[in-house]
């Protein structure tokens, strides 16, 4: 889950934007996807600028190494 425009949405990720976050020193990546309702269903596309500390916070969460 993901909170953008103040407010929380899940994201189902479509593409990675490598070349792009190249510009923020590798700290940032564009995500591309699809926006979508807690039923599952599809509200529309969107491009997201995320940190990249968000994943490995996600990941010791979850306990993934």
């Amino acid at each position: 889950m993901a909170r953008y425009h103040g407010g929380p949405f899940w994201l189902r990720v479509t593409c990675v934007r490598e070349d792009i976050s190249l510009w923020y020193g590798g700290d940032w990546v564009w995500l591309e996807g699809i926006v979508l309702v807690d039923q599952g269903a599809a509200l529309g596309r969107v491009q997201v600028l995320v940190h990249v500390g968000v994943f490995a916070a996600s990941a010791a969460v979850r306990g993934v190494v």
